[in-house]
């Protein structure tokens, strides 16, 4: 998720809080704040230092902020790390949700 071969229009920008928990082998937890999200993955922020890296897995929960507060829980494969900024795809046997769909494609 390089930040040249983003299409803006790909993405939508959002300001939604959640969490993250890092599966085995990597560990740890937090909040986060997801900054970007597409149909193939999403940009989340840490509030603070973290452990994470390319290429660890973690499950991911946050809450829409559409009329029916859909809550999304998906599996993701960090792709980039800058600082406390973590570029995420969704797990391939992840499908996109209903919910997902009618926020990302009105």
């Amino acid at each position: 998720m390089q930040a040249a071969k983003i299409d803006n229009k790909q993405w939508k920008k959002t300001n939604l809080i959640g969490a993250y928990s890092m599966q085995a082998p990597a560990t740890g937890c937090g909040y986060m704040q997801v900054t970007n999200i597409s149909s193939g993955g999403l940009q989340f922020t840490t509030p603070g230092r973290h452990a994470i890296e390319i290429g660890d897995q973690a499950r991911i929960t946050f809450t829409l902020d559409d009329r029916r507060q859909t809550e999304i829980d998906k599996r993701v494969i960090v792709q980039s790390i800058s600082g406390n900024v973590v570029g995420c795809q969704f797990a391939s046997n992840e499908t996109l949700e209903q919910g997902l769909r009618f926020y990302l494609f009105p």
